[in-house]
């Protein structure tokens, strides 16, 4: 026992090790800035809250004093998959019976994609994984072991799954396979009074479960960070029941119809992610441990039982499609089903012959190796560089909203409350996440313009009774009617008519973006993106062409798409900056953005430097991308108008008037020009 214990330990130090080394310094993407500040401050997290979650990592950041509050609350990732990668080596022992062989699919797990991106940041999915490894062990004894018997294995095994409940609801989809193996194994945990156990089991859970009393608790008094204030019985409940997302929802909004298609492509690509993190010498341990453990109804089918629910089972409940984003919003989950696949695996070790179980050895060290340059963030600083930078520039005593989307929300509340970075701003939270609603307790649950028009009111009102500056941290200034204007990364709501000064952010920001594209994955590359267009918008406001085109550089260079380099072209464009506006209308065309606009405003600007040729295809091509192109149409006909083609100009507007038959203009001049070439024949 002594040496199992060692290797498991050895197990541990090595993925905590590696953990170690490539976890993010700070705050990085997602939920990081907001729970780095609960776990600093002992707060209450996002629906469902996180209660479990909020006392581990502030027992963390209490005790451990190296590295900021952020960088120690990402330890908790990493502390607690390692330790879950520890039991599921003992878990793998008892199936394997390979020291070996254990220690390497345990590693395996450890190193696989999925599971080492939540061992690096700030997440709830380690405290979640690690309960279920403890709960899975007492059920694998049993299984096992056919000494172990007593229902108080199933008490233990069902009060785990409750308090696995506060760490992460997913983990509900396991209680099929949980009552699967009591029942199967009814003659070891259940007894003769088998309904009573039953009962009492149900108990023992909710009293792992009453965990969640503490968000009550602790919302009544007070706390920096309270999401939804559960601090009554009503938002306690409206908290724990998700019902700001809906309860069995993954993100907002309805679920896709589970059509055949969508059935197949949702099945198809877990199972392509599964192969994806274990490569296919892990899927062909799977599936020989699907063949070995098919008899086994005690233990095989309660593998099965809880791998289908938390793997294929959640990917079809979830109100998520099959696009890259959904499929990204997906995989972060997996690390579940991955725990019970990696133990079939361990099963399916002694079916095939001994060289192919020696092989598996290589297997974390290849996951290792190839998933390292990718998983390691030790140099991730641009969300706290981002975060610094709107709070640095802020006048004293400013009243900031913000409404950057989660991540950026996240991030300036971190620095704000647990940093205490610039105390005297008042920050609000314009999605009432991480500080409390200053639109009233309906607004968790409103949405769309509804919501736009309660903020509004709101904060129109709390910006004419504000005594100092007023600040807005957004990218979409025209999502409200509140006249703002651009000052760096932020937007300030100034008097009408006072002068807008230049300034020099580029000089006292910092953005530390890693040279390395392993490192950007979706996320980060639009953070990169928008960091890069907002100073260059400004800058090209600012009529400051060279520092315009700088900033816009740096948008091309991450833009994959072309669609931001676009939208700085179509601004340049608007400052009469044509030049500059040709150059990244043409990036944007090479990287693919073959947008219809495009073409008609390079056509207008080639049009009016006389180059009426290339004007003239530049428009052919624009009604070649897109036919219902009216403006193309009627500068295409104006543009024959000047040349005195009235044949092109009749087509023309005829076609323009297809498209829009009530655009008078268009009406006239066809008019015009039917005219006119009736007396060019007489």
């Amino acid at each position: 026992m002594t040496a199992k214990l060692m290797v498991a330990a050895l197990v541990f130090i090595t993925a905590f090790a590696v953990y170690l080394f490539s976890a993010v310094p700070c705050i990085t993407e997602d939920d990081s800035g907001e729970l780095s500040a609960v776990g600093a401050t002992l707060g209450t997290a996002h629906s469902p809250g996180y209660p479990i979650y909020c006392l581990a990592t502030k027992l963390l950041v209490t005790s451990v004093r190296a590295g900021n509050r952020a960088y120690r609350v990402n330890l908790a990732s990493s502390l607690a998959i390692a330790a879950a990668g520890a039991v599921l080596f003992l878990a793998c022992l008892e199936l394997s019976g390979s020291v070996i062989a254990a220690a390497a699919l345990a590693l395996a797990f450890s190193f696989s994609q999925v599971v080492w991106a939540m061992a690096n940041v700030t997440e709830v999915y380690g405290l979640a994984a690690l309960l279920t490894v403890l709960m899975l062990s007492v059920m694998l004894k049993v299984c096992a072991d056919g000494n172990c018997r007593g229902t108080k294995y199933f008490y233990v095994a069902m009060f785990l799954f409750g308090l696995g409940l506060t760490a992460h609801y997913t983990i509900g989809l396991l209680l099929p396979g949980i009552l699967w193996w009591a029942v199967s194994n009814r003659d070891r945990v259940l007894g003769g009074r088998w309904k009573g156990a039953l009962f009492k089991g149900l108990l023992w859970s909710l009293a792992g479960f009453s965990v969640v009393l503490f968000l009550y608790l602790r919302a009544r008094t007070n706390p920096v960070i309270g999401w939804e204030d559960p601090g009554t019985l009503g938002r306690f409940w409206q908290v724990i029941a998700r019902l700001r997302y809906g309860t069995a929802s993954l993100s907002q909004g309805g679920p896709p119809p589970l059509a055949p298609a969508m059935i197949a492509g949702k099945t198809a690509f877990f199972f392509s992610d599964m192969n994806a993190n274990f490569t296919y010498l892990g899927s062909l341990l799977f599936l020989a441990g699907m063949y070995r453990f098919g008899r086994d109804k005690r233990l095989g089918w309660t593998l099965f039982i809880l791998a289908a629910g938390s793997g294929p089972g959640f990917v079809l409940l979830a109100n998520a499609g099959t696009d890259a984003v959904s499929r990204e919003l997906m995989e972060r989950f997996f690390f579940l089903p991955f725990i019970f696949i990696v133990l079939i695996m361990a099963g399916g070790l002694k079916t095939l012959p001994r060289y192919l179980r020696g092989v598996s050895v290589l297997l974390p060290v290849f996951l290792l190796w190839h998933n390292y340059p990718e998983l390691n963030h030790r140099q991730e600083y641009m969300y706290y560089d981002y975060g610094r930078d709107i709070l640095k520039t802020l006048p004293p005593g400013t009243l900031l909203f913000s409404d950057r989307a989660d991540e950026m929300e996240f991030a300036v509340s971190y620095l704000h409350t647990a940093g205490g970075l610039r105390p005297d701003v008042k920050f609000i939270d314009c999605n009432a996440g991480a500080t409390k609603s200053v639109y009233g307790d309906g607004y968790y649950r409103i949405w769309g313009k509804p919501r736009l028009r309660i903020r509004e009111r709101v904060e129109g009102a709390m910006i004419d009774n504000f005594a100092g500056p007023v600040y807005y941290a957004t990218f979409f200034p025209d999502m409200i009617n509140i006249p703002r204007f651009r000052e760096g990364l932020v937007f300030r709501t100034k008097p009408a008519g006072e002068d807008k000064r230049p300034f020099p952010y580029d000089e006292i920001y910092a953005f530390r973006v890693p040279p390395e594209p392993e490192y950007l994955n979706g996320r980060l590359t639009s953070l990169v993106l928008s960091y890069y267009q907002l100073l260059g918008e400004y800058s090209i406001n600012q009529g400051d062409a060279e520092k315009g085109k700088n900033f816009s550089s740096g948008v091309s260079a991450f833009d994959e798409s072309g669609r931001w380099t676009a939208n700085l072209g179509f601004l340049f464009h608007q400052k009469n900056m044509t030049d500059a506006a040709v150059e990244f209308y043409l990036r944007a065309l090479k990287k693919g953005a073959a947008a219809s606009d495009i073409y008609t405003n390079l056509g207008v600007i080639y049009e009016q430097q006389g180059r009426l040729e290339e004007a003239r295809k530049s428009y052919e091509t624009a009604i070649g991308v897109s036919a219902g192109n009216f403006q193309a149409h009627y500068n295409l006909a104006v543009m024959y108008w000047k040349q005195g083609a009235w044949d092109g100009v009749i087509e023309e507007f005829t076609k323009a008037l297809q498209i829009d038959p009530s655009n008078a203009g268009a009406r006239r001049y066809l008019e015009a020009a039917r005219a006119k070439k009736n007396q060019a024949k007489g």
